[in-house]
């Protein structure tokens, strides 16, 4: 069993030392290494199974893999992170990813279960989250609409609440946005 990990200059990662256990959990906020340390593990796993020379090939060469800086993210990315319930997904990954070790004792059954049970539901988040980017950094377009509207907008930028959800979360906010989309009709 590994007791400790070293990884310099690999992606993201310019200099760790990890002490293992039995069951290490990794959190952090985005783009502070998470991903980079679960490739390093999955590259030397690989290495040890298939030979470095066909476990670098596959992760993109040599040069994909070196340290290329630290990550920047734009202050829109920021803040819609600091309220996007990153904390509570990453417990939920926690508790997932512990359940997976409970089933299974191999270490790489266990996180291939656990990939394939909480990949599909971090991708949905993150093509929520590119979303909402996007319309932060294009918010200059809706500035000309009324508080409403704008609020609205705002609410429904990650396609992730739509009208109908709209309607059962937060029934008041609906009925003035509605009234008030009859009445633009009406003026129309």
């Amino acid at each position: 069993m590994l007791r400790t990990l070293a990884i310099e200059n690999y992606r993201s990662l310019r200099s760790l030392v990890l002490p293992l256990g039995s069951l290490t959990v990794v959190r952090g906020a985005n783009g502070t290494g998470k991903s980079s340390l679960y490739r390093a593990l999955r590259l030397l796993a690989e290495s040890a199974r298939n030979g470095a020379v066909a476990a670098l090939a596959r992760e993109g060469g040599m040069t994909s893999t070196l340290w290329a800086g630290p990550e920047t993210i734009s202050r829109a990315m920021r803040e819609e992170l600091v309220g996007s319930g990153v904390r509570s997904r990453a417990l939920e990954d926690a508790i997932a990813l512990f359940n997976c070790f409970e089933i299974n004792n191999d270490v790489e059954a266990a996180l291939h279960q656990f990939e394939a049970k909480r990949r599909p539901i971090i991708e949905e988040y993150q093509q929520a989250a590119k979303e909402s980017l996007v319309w932060f950094e294009n918010m200059k377009d809706y500035m000309h609409l009324d508080p409403l509207a704008l609020a609205y907008e705002l609410m429904t930028r990650s396609k992730r609440i739509n009208l109908e959800s709209l309607k059962r979360r937060d029934p008041d906010f609906f009925a003035a946005y509605e009234a008030r989309q009859k009445n633009v009709k009406v003026r129309r």
